[in-house]
């Protein structure tokens, strides 16, 4: 017995999260995104999306996120949910998906949150934040 994936869409968009200026420098040599590559955070931001179009043209959603550690938690995941609907809107955007019904947009939302909060719960090991 084995039980399925019960994703019912599948995002146009590799999504990622990188928590490290150093990381996503690497990242881009990586990708091979052309320099000048964009910053990582620009002055006084706390998190950004930076979008590319990757080899064999992959669509890339990259979320960073600058050092959180002085941070709540909640603040983090509240930060990590605000940049999830900036991912949601850029694939609603790419599928032309014009009016999505309200579930289907909270289900997406809450997916890529999700995504993006266990993403930041591993990278960090950081426990002691309940």
């Amino acid at each position: 017995m084995q039980w399925l994936d019960r994703s019912l869409v599948v995002s146009p968009y590799h999504i990622g999260l990188c928590l490290n200026e150093e990381k996503f420098n690497k990242e881009m040599k990586r990708l091979k995104v052309p320099k000048p590559c964009p910053d990582f955070l620009r002055p006084n931001e706390v998190a950004c999306v930076q979008y590319f179009v990757g080899e064999d043209d992959k669509r890339i959603a990259l979320v960073c996120v600058g050092d959180m550690s002085s941070q709540s938690l909640e603040y983090t995941y509240a930060t990590l949910t605000h940049e999830a609907v900036h991912v949601w809107q850029e694939v609603k955007e790419f599928i032309g998906e014009d009016n999505p019904g309200r579930e289907f947009e909270a289900y997406s939302i809450e997916t890529i949150a999700f995504n993006l909060m266990t993403s930041y719960r591993e990278q960090t090991d950081d426990r002691s934040k309940n």
